[in-house]
């Protein structure tokens, strides 16, 4: 298994993997990786060819501070608790320090657990979570 960052070939593996993530939601194809007026990664896992999981990390900054999010984090039902989602935050926190990001904010309905174990907090009275490098 290795991470490496998302090409276009892989643009439908990554749909069926967010509609696995949002299965509620509407189910049009998505139609390209940018979100506009941001710097953005999105990295797979890939067992060979096939893309197993995904992580959608975003890099922005306003006048003095540099922030970034992790979202759509996501790793196929049969390849989970393997290590593969923690490998997928771990390479796009590097990322996102490398950036020189002071903040990464993270949200999730139901796994503050997994991201308390990468190194995020939780504050009081709110969903996101919070990693900054040391």
């Amino acid at each position: 298994m290795k991470i490496v960052e998302a090409k276009k070939s892989d643009l439908g593996s990554v749909t069926a993997l967010y509609y696995q993530l949002y299965p509620d939601r509407k189910k049009p194809p998505l139609s390209k990786f940018n979100t506009p007026k941001l710097k953005y990664r999105i990295l797979v896992a890939k067992d060979g060819k096939t893309v197993i999981g995904f992580i959608l990390a975003t890099f922005t900054s306003y006048s003095k501070s540099k922030f970034g999010y992790l979202e759509e984090l996501i790793v196929d039902a049969k390849y989970r608790g393997r290590g593969i989602g923690s490998k997928l935050v771990k390479e796009a926190l590097l990322w996102e320090k490398k950036l020189g990001a002071e903040v990464v904010f993270g949200t999730t309905d139901n796994e503050v657990a997994f991201y308390e174990k990468q190194g995020f907090r939780k504050p009081k009275k709110s969903t996101w979570l919070l990693w900054t490098p040391k």
